[in-house]
């Protein structure tokens, strides 16, 4: 044998014919690569990464079905498998969720617990708060029913409010002003308010106070739970601006805390 027939039959041997399970050509591949791929598991083979590359359709194990919300009965399209919707809406999986039965007084105490020990934690706390400090409403979306449910509302407000012969602007608390009017007959205060003669305007500032009394020089402010850290220091630059425009004593109620601070 010549040298270049040893070489032709080694090459033989080291390469054999295999299939393109893609475009079914033939094409030549070491036998080394062919038994590793073999020991793998890997049975399929390709002549050009192109071929690999593409995807070869395969039937889909979730198949379309037709099945009835778990909420309000009504048929709807999902799919079978994981993929596959129990109700037909959020709305409805949520009310779905909220139907079922609440927790029992042990589990609340170790959900309790448990939150009390991640509330420890710096990262879980700040986590929290940033989340909690953003507006919610901010890029919601309501449907046509909502926004007339809300329109309504505020129309039936401003009729109340027509009617009770209250101030239209700015909008009120009617339990703020309560609470105002049982504390100044408990210390002695004759406080105007929304409910009683409309809130006092500062028009040199833009301000309006919740509770102010002209005799004794006294303005009265009701913070509802709502305000966060942000609000609380807005709060306070506008208390320090009225106080060093009337020169009067400030009381401010904490409805979370149930406290009163007096500021003169």
């Amino acid at each position: 044998m010549s040298l270049w027939s040893t070489i032709i039959f080694i090459y033989m041997i080291k390469m054999i014919k295999l299939k393109c399970n893609n475009c079914n050509k033939e094409f030549d591949q070491e036998l080394k690569h062919y038994n590793r791929r073999i020991k793998i598991g890997k049975y399929n083979f390709y002549c050009f990464y192109a071929c690999c590359g593409k995807k070869i359709e395969r039937p889909s194990r979730c198949k379309p079905i037709e099945k009835i919300c778990g909420y309000c009965k009504i048929t709807f399209q999902s799919y079978t498998g994981k993929r596959g919707r129990k109700c037909c809406s959020l709305k409805c999986a949520r009310k779905l969720a909220a139907s079922f039965t609440p927790h029992t007084k042990e589990s609340c105490k170790k959900i309790s617990i448990s939150i009390k020990k991640k509330w420890k934690n710096k990262k879980y706390r700040n986590k929290c708060l940033k989340n909690f400090t953003k507006n919610q409403m901010v890029g919601r979306i309501f449907s046509h029913e909502s926004k007339r449910k809300m329109r309504l509302s505020a129309i039936k407000r401003i009729e109340r409010n027509r009617f009770d012969g209250h101030q239209m602007s700015p909008g009120f608390n009617p339990r703020a002003c309560q609470f105002i009017e049982e504390y100044g007959k408990q210390h002695g205060y004759n406080f105007q308010h929304a409910m009683n003669g409309g809130e006092f305007h500062i028009e040199e500032l833009g301000y309006w106070v919740d509770g102010y009394d002209k005799e004794k020089n006294v303005v009265f402010e009701y913070d509802e739970p709502h305000h966060n850290i942000k609000q609380e220091k807005n709060d306070l630059q506008r208390m320090n601006e009225i106080k060093n425009h009337l020169k009067c004593t400030f009381i401010r109620y904490n409805e979370k805390t149930k406290k009163c601070e007096f500021f003169i």
